[in-house]
């Protein structure tokens, strides 16, 4: 069984959903123990509004799309002064966040501590990085300015990362994604959904514990930069990020996480395909999910029976046959708990 020292979740991620009512200055409070998020990521349901990620290093109201290569954007009408609240964020009327009747998610993710590396001081990396970083829940927010070259960069967490999400925040450049299962030869992109490409974005070199290796591509160490990069490590009992086989079969694959997952992202690396997101915010009971949203799609939610699966105590049974979740293909995933299978204190959860 898996032990874990996170029996609650929410203090490190949540889904929350609501309904817009056009308002600004409007709390909305993260469900769950209403964290301070550090990285936000708001998603129209009902509306083909882009998504967007907010962050505390980069900056309280200023987003990033998942679905577009754009540069950061001030967005003065979604997150409002104060921004982040303790418990949650204050939001304005802008249509991608509040808009009347319009039902929205967001996925949030705590840090909570500031890092900063002097490479030159420590002997860690090659260029200098800073951020937020929480080592119990195995995530980093980490800022660098790019040189061009090939590099190396602290991510703080202590333990290797198995993904990690690259964005330059000032030029048209496609979010490169790291996963241990394609390998540190091969790149996926969150906003256009390729397959996993061949190419030396990371110097062909895994990340250790204390670094992760960039070339001197502009989508990875744009020169003259800055960059941003959002750093997973795999916690027991909190989060996953694995692979699996997809068999083209009704009610075959299950998928073992040690835990009930509250978000899981797909991607089949074989082909270019959306990365699709499920989330037990949206699918509270487990009666075969099926209601996705894209990654990199401006799509409203669709529920579709094609995407059907369950969330287990312990994982994921796959039920419908999709493409985009069950081909005969390979597939990576990234999923963060609801509740462990088993807690600090020996007890067992159970599936909704």
């Amino acid at each position: 069984m898996a032990y874990t020292d996170i029996d609650d979740p929410t203090i490190y991620f949540a889904n929350t959903i609501w309904t817009g009512n056009a308002t600004n200055d409007r709390d909305i409070v993260i469900a769950g123990t209403g964290m301070q998020p550090d990285l936000f990521w708001v998603k129209g349901r009902s509306n083909t509004e882009y998504h967007f990620l907010f962050d505390t290093v980069r900056g309280t109201n200023i987003a990033l799309n998942s679905n577009a290569n754009a540069a950061e954007s001030s967005q003065a009408y979604m997150l409002r002064d104060p921004f982040f609240n303790s418990d949650g964020v204050n939001v304005g009327t802008d249509a991608g966040i509040n808009a009347n009747s319009q039902t929205y998610i967001a996925w949030s993710w705590n840090t909570g501590t500031s890092f900063s590396n002097d490479a030159s001081s420590t002997s860690v990396g090659s260029i200098d990085s800073a951020g937020r970083v929480n080592t119990d829940a195995g995530f980093s927010i980490i800022g660098w300015t790019g040189n061009g070259t090939n590099a190396t960069i602290a991510h703080g967490l202590g333990a290797v990362p198995k993904m990690i999400w690259f964005k330059s925040r000032s030029a048209a450049e496609n979010i490169n994604v790291y996963h241990a299962n394609t390998g540190n030869t091969h790149y996926t992109e969150l906003n256009t959904g390729i397959a996993a490409t061949d190419h030396g974005r990371f110097q062909d070199t895994t990340p250790t514990s204390t670094v992760f290796s960039v070339s001197g591509t502009n989508a990875v160490n744009h020169e003259d930069n800055p960059m941003i990069a959002y750093c997973w490590a795999e916690i027991p009992g909190y989060s996953k990020i694995g692979t699996y086989e997809g068999q083209n079969v009704l009610d075959n694959v299950y998928i073992h996480l040690g835990f009930r997952p509250e978000i899981v992202f797909f991607k089949n690396v074989d082909d270019a395909t959306s990365w699709k997101i499920f989330d037990a915010g949206r699918d509270p009971f487990n009666d075969g999910t099926g209601t996705i949203l894209s990654g990199n799609e401006n799509n409203a939610e669709d529920d579709n029976t094609a995407y059907n699966m369950n969330f287990l105590s312990n994982g994921i049974k796959m039920r419908g046959q999709n493409n985009n979740i069950n081909k005969v293909n390979t597939y990576i995933y990234a999923a963060w708990a609801k509740n462990p299978f088993v807690n600090s204190e020996g007890v067992p959860a159970n599936a909704v």
